[in-house]
């Protein structure tokens, strides 16, 4: 008898630690509609004003960051291999941008309608964006981002592009 609660003990810990590291997979955002949007920066009226005063008085004047939006940004993410089953979807951020904008930190916010949740993210860090059973074999939403640039200059152009993983919870 001890041998058999020994062995279901186990087994009950295996599935504990299988469901820890339950393995990731990446999300094709390849039903999302294709565009460039355009990115207006701009610096918080106060904090330039504040600035310019430090460095008027003979201090280190401090770049305030750069703060820009970027509305109606349609994601379409095919999940139709996991209709029914309970998941995680996480948005990233990589840590390497493309013609990186600033030699400071980034961080990307969004407010969402539609299936995911609100949130935000640093480069090189992730987020999570839905949880729970999926319902539909296409997990959609549109997003209004919100992108901080902390110091630094900020090339012409530049490439944000985040990456969605999904995880299923067993």
């Amino acid at each position: 008898m001890k041998s058999v609660n020994t062995l279901i003990l186990t087994v009950s810990l295996l599935l504990a630690c299988a469901n820890t590291y339950a393995q990731r997979v990446k999300l094709s955002d390849a039903l999302s509609p294709q565009q460039n949007y355009s990115l207006n920066l701009s610096r918080p009226a106060n904090e330039l004003t504040q600035m310019i005063t430090a460095l008027l008085n003979g201090g280190q004047g401090v770049m305030p960051p750069l703060q820009g939006i970027v509305p109606g940004v349609e994601i379409r993410l095919d999940t139709s291999e996991y209709v029914g089953q309970r998941v995680r979807i996480y948005l990233l951020l990589p840590a390497t941008i493309t013609a990186d904008p600033s030699q400071g930190g980034l961080q990307l916010g969004w407010e969402v309608s539609g299936d995911f949740l609100p949130g935000s993210v640093r480069s090189g860090q992730e987020a999570l964006l839905f949880e729970g059973e999926l319902e539909k074999p296409v997990t959609r939403g549109t997003f209004n981002f919100m992108l901080l640039i902390e110091s630094g200059d900020v090339q012409d152009s530049f490439v944000i592009e985040p990456y969605y993983e999904l995880e299923v919870l067993y």
